[in-house]
């Protein structure tokens, strides 16, 4: 029909609180240790999250590290993310 809209949803059913694979992250703990790094997958039932790390940072009392070595991480998230 001539002039008629269409209306598609690309909605796949997913939560926008979800880590995107992808994504890249900058993360620092509590403890002070920095990382960044890219989001691999995301299991929202166990709130499991999977990274390649791609910068690690540690600060320590007496040294500064980094690392540019090839990890994952497999990291458990207590809380949604914001």
């Amino acid at each position: 029909m001539e002039g008629s809209n269409s209306n598609t949803n690309t909605n796949t059913n997913s939560n926008s609180e979800d880590f995107a694979v992808g994504c890249l992250l900058s993360i620092k703990t509590t403890l002070g240790d920095e990382f960044e790094g890219q989001v691999i997958t995301f299991d929202r039932p166990s709130n499991i999250l999977v990274l390649h790390i791609l910068l690690f940072l540690s600060l320590s009392f007496f040294s500064f590290t980094s690392s540019y070595t090839l990890l994952f991480w497999v990291l458990y998230i207590s809380s949604s993310p914001s």
